[in-house]
């Protein structure tokens, strides 16, 4: 799985296809500041933390299951470690053992609406942008045409 690490603190899955494992589960952080950890939780409330390097880390498939939170946490000399909240995970033993691992697309409903509205507050704030820009190029060009607004 490859995730892509936003300045909003949030990561998405970029590789959308299931995998299938045996033993390891390797994921891949796009941008990832070195020193970052990766902290996955499964359904149980049980954790496991992994050094990224190189940006991907391994995880050992019998913490994969159900539910997977991911979050990657930078902890550096602040009071504060920076912290992405990256999309969930599923994963589903099969019967043969091996693990069955795919984004959880259960929340894309509520997603798309969360995006449909920042984007039409990105439209209003744009409009409003030119609004003001056409204000001050009207205000500039009065200024070149020899008009003084002192």
């Amino acid at each position: 799985m490859k995730y892509k690490l936003f300045d909003n603190k949030t990561g998405v899955i970029l590789s959308r296809c299931p995998e299938l494992i045996e033993l390891d589960f390797e994921v891949s952080f796009v941008e990832a500041p070195i020193g970052a950890t990766a902290i996955f939780e499964n359904c149980s409330g049980d954790s496991i933390y992994r050094e990224i390097i190189n940006e991907s880390c391994v995880v050992p498939a019998d913490i994969l299951k159900g539910t997977i939170k991911v979050t990657i946490v930078l902890f550096d000399d602040t009071s504060k470690p920076q912290k992405w909240l990256c999309e969930e995970l599923v994963a589903k033993t099969l019967k043969d053992g091996s693990t069955l691992v795919m984004p959880n697309d259960m929340n894309m409903p509520q997603k798309f609406v969360e995006l449909m509205l920042k984007n039409q507050e990105l439209k209003d704030y744009v409009t409003e942008l030119e609004v003001r820009l056409k204000t001050l190029e009207d205000k500039f060009e009065d200024v070149f045409e020899g008009h003084n607004y002192i």
